[in-house]
């Protein structure tokens, strides 16, 4: 039963019989979301007697309701954060988990779980955000051949007589090459992809759903002509992240299931399982002399851990953590958080060195520049931006993404980098001076993560709609 005003200001009960028949004449509502105190109770002797049940019952798609009492501050950060969601593309269930994490963030151990989902669609997206993308000034692209080798730079600004060189080789105004392959199989979206160090192999690691999936695999696969080579099965939720070890010895993959699972990579044999025990896994990152891998999950944001015994070295306290990278010298890392703020912590004695602070959104993901001069951190915010790594200050802010930045890598010569979004689309810029190189487009849903191959020549993504895209980039 819903109390609701009326003109006088007195209550007006309402049950979902009622509310049920108000809907019924509008066949495109996807969606009720009753943000008010137990609005998803129901009795002990019939399942459907509370309103969202009851709703549901009636055909509503989905329903979103609060089961116990909950109060305006959980309530409203519920909203926020959920509606942000599904304006990023995320399926209505993905959503609900998302405002739940920032309710518990805040931090409050008990309303987290207070908002509930009643849902009748198969796969949880309610609503098709495809929108025709709006005109943007990208610069073409051509080819320079040199001393430091092949690098994509804007046409314009090649020398006159380079250009007339390039156009002898490749077709002037030539754009990145339209994507060569896909890889299909998955039956969850893709979260991360990452390439083998010699770029022979590329894993993929999958699933998706708040409480089951019926693909929470990795997967192996050969990039000259896209075969499939090993499905590595053993985590039983969602695979968030995979980082392959320096040496191309171990495959490390990360999990909702709360563990870091250490695979052989020649013949796919499970060598270890680091158990976290409290919180999902986000992402993993193998130090660069593969001595140590680090994980980021919940409270605890950061864990290092050996790879040889899986003994803990250490844990950083924080806030959600999400992405993790280790800086080129393995000196340094950096973490992103749940609130917003990047933290980079010396790897010896887990101090913390400095903490940056512009964005406005989780922040999603860190790479370091190959030479480590370098730090890019992809966010909710919609942007990238790109920090001096020595001092913390603030280079350049990337902008032009339409939802959430999920992921960013640099090429291997430092030169561009990519970030993959939500928007559905993949973007190219010039790390110089920000410039908006190339837009790749053509996967069907949200990119959640995207590697440059070890020569620069390929570009992988990976999405929500279960596949893999490898792109040309030289």
């Amino acid at each position: 039963m819903l109390v609701l005003e009326d003109k006088q200001g007195h209550g007006w009960c309402a049950d979902s019989r009622r509310i049920g028949t108000i809907l019924h004449d509008h066949p495109s509502l996807r969606l009720v979301v009753l943000n008010s105190c137990e609005g998803a109770r129901n009795s002990l002797t019939d399942p459907f007697a509370g309103v969202a049940a009851g709703l549901i019952r009636q055909g509503v798609p989905a329903v979103v309701a609060m089961q116990f009492e909950i109060t305006d501050e959980a309530a409203i950060t519920f909203a926020g954060e959920f509606y942000a969601a599904l304006a990023g593309g995320f399926p209505v269930d993905a959503a609900v988990a998302e405002a739940r994490k920032a309710i518990y963030i805040q931090p409050n151990d008990i309303e987290w779980g207070t908002p509930v989902l009643y849902m009748r669609s198969s796969d949880g997206v309610l609503f098709d955000l495809a929108q025709k993308p709006a005109a943007e000034e990208i610069m073409p692209l051509t080819q320079v051949h040199g001393v430091a080798g092949d690098v994509v730079v804007p046409y314009e600004t090649v020398p006159k007589a380079q250009q007339q060189k390039s156009a002898e080789i490749t077709p002037s105004r030539l754009q990145v090459t339209p994507h060569v392959r896909t890889l299909e199989g998955h039956k969850k979206a893709v979260n991360s992809v990452a390439f083998s160090p010699d770029g022979a192999i590329i894993a993929s690691g999958a699933g998706g759903g708040l409480l089951w999936s019926n693909d929470n695999t990795v997967r192996l696969w050969r990039v000259s002509d896209g075969a499939l080579l090993r499905t590595l099965e053993g985590h039983n939720k969602q695979v968030t992240d995979v980082a392959f070890s320096p040496d191309e010895v171990v495959l490390a993959s990360g999990s909702r299931d709360m563990t870091v699972r250490l695979w052989q990579f020649l013949d796919g044999v499970l060598l270890r399982t680091l158990k976290w025990y409290e919180e999902e896994v986000t992402s993993v990152a193998f130090s660069p002399d593969g001595v140590i891998i680090s994980a980021t999950s919940g409270e605890i944001i950061l864990r290092m851990c050996h790879v040889s015994d899986g003994a803990l070295l250490r844990k950083l306290r924080g806030l959600y953590g999400v992405g993790v990278a280790f800086s080129p010298d393995g000196a340094t890392m950096a973490a992103g958080s749940g609130d917003n703020i990047v933290r980079v912590w010396r790897v010896s004695d887990g101090k913390l060195l400095r903490t940056l602070k512009r964005h406005k959104g989780f922040v999603q993901s860190l790479v370091f520049s190959p030479d480590g001069v370098v730090l890019a951190s992809g966010s909710r915010d919609k942007t990238v931006r790109l920090w001096q790594f020595s001092d913390g200050t603030l280079l350049r802010t990337l902008e032009g993404h339409k939802k959430w930045v999920n992921s960013v890598a640099f090429s291997p010569d430092g030169v561009i980098i990519a970030s993959g979004s939500s928007d559905k689309t993949v973007r190219l810029w010039r790390v110089s001076d920000g410039k908006l190189l190339c837009k790749l487009e053509g996967h069907t849903k949200v990119v959640n993560s995207v590697a440059f191959s070890p020569d620069g020549k390929t570009l992988a993504s990976g999405s929500d709609d279960q596949t893999v895209r490898l792109w040309r980039v030289k």
